[in-house]
């Protein structure tokens, strides 16, 4: 059993929260401890896989934050990342986890990888399938971040989050997309009498969040970048949630949170994989789409803690 678990952290928030959402629940199995170490990239990782001639070389400029630590366990998530993975696990003779596909070279030597089951299939003995995408949502944090949007609470009627995504390497949020999700938020509210509160990103689009601001202008609270970011405290806040389906990860994230969860979806919007994943959920119960926005009891999903029994079982 591991006692000293790594986890490789860059600034890619994304893939980071997966590794550290793992190396979390683990701790709370296992009571392991926990080291993070934050990588700075040199040019050297520009390059593919090339591990086995870079003899002592490492593509990072803080090679030094590794000497006096002695973890049994590195958790990894994205290629960058799982370069530097493959490379300790050499130097240091331990196991290495990661979190998705890294290419092949990087995989034959991974002891466990974990893998979304909407990813097309990797003959590799040592896969373990996911429902989705790993998290770090749990309910101690979207409680304390709830402390600082404390007003919410206060709202005297039903709280709508509305999580809206944006355009994709595999998808568009267009204009057309966003006249027709602020319409649907727009009779829902009034249908239900309830306040939204409503999040943008980076990948909506300014003429596309500009839509959703003239359309819908009453009860609501919108965050569009500027402040804090009040994502957490409304996962805890919502009655219901609205997501768009272009973003596995924040869908993965929403229903773990137990609240029922409709999906926003377009024809554009959402890849092959994504509409992959989204039937899996339908099916199952977990969430429902937009269009067929009546209430129901979603099934209760915890992916971390079926991963972290899977993980310390086959480790």
């Amino acid at each position: 059993m591991f006692k000293n678990i790594l986890v490789l952290c860059d600034n890619r928030i994304g893939t980071t929260n997966q590794s550290l959402g793992l190396a979390y629940k683990l701790k709370e199995k296992t009571g392991a401890d926990i080291t993070k170490i934050y990588l700075e990239y040199n040019n050297l990782i520009k390059l593919p896989d090339c591990s086995w001639f870079l003899k002592g070389l490492y593509p990072i400029k803080n090679k030094s934050d590794f000497d006096n630590i002695k973890p049994d366990l590195i958790i990894a998530a994205g290629r960058r990342a799982s370069l530097i993975a493959k490379i300790l696990k050499k130097a240091l003779n331990i196991k290495t986890i990661i979190i998705m596909w890294p290419g092949e070279t990087i995989a034959k030597s991974a002891d466990i990888i974990l893998l979304p089951i909407h990813d097309r299939l990797r003959n590799h003995p040592n896969v373990i399938r996911v429902l989705g995408a790993l998290h770090n949502i749990t309910e101690e944090r979207t409680e304390e971040a709830s402390k600082e949007f404390i007003n919410f609470q206060n709202i005297p009627m039903k709280r709508i989050a509305c999580l809206i995504g944006g355009s994709h390497n595999s998808g568009k949020f267009t204009i057309e997309a966003a006249k027709k999700l602020a319409n649907k938020l727009l009779e829902i509210s009034k249908k239900e009498n309830a306040y939204l509160l409503i999040t943008t990103s980076r990948r909506t689009g300014s003429e596309q969040t500009n839509i959703l601001k003239s359309i819908l202008k009453d009860k609501l609270y919108f965050y569009d970048g500027d402040g804090n970011n009040p994502y957490l405290a409304y996962l805890h806040y919502a009655d219901e949630i609205i997501v768009t389906s272009d973003s596995i990860s924040m869908i993965s994230e929403v229903i773990s949170v137990g609240k029922p969860v409709y999906i926003f979806d377009n024809e554009d919007l959402s890849g092959k994989k994504h509409k992959m994943f989204l039937k899996a959920l339908i099916k199952e119960g977990y969430i429902k789409t937009l269009e067929d926005y009546t209430p129901f009891k979603p099934k209760k999903i915890n992916i971390m803690d079926e991963v972290a029994e899977k993980v310390i079982s086959k480790l």
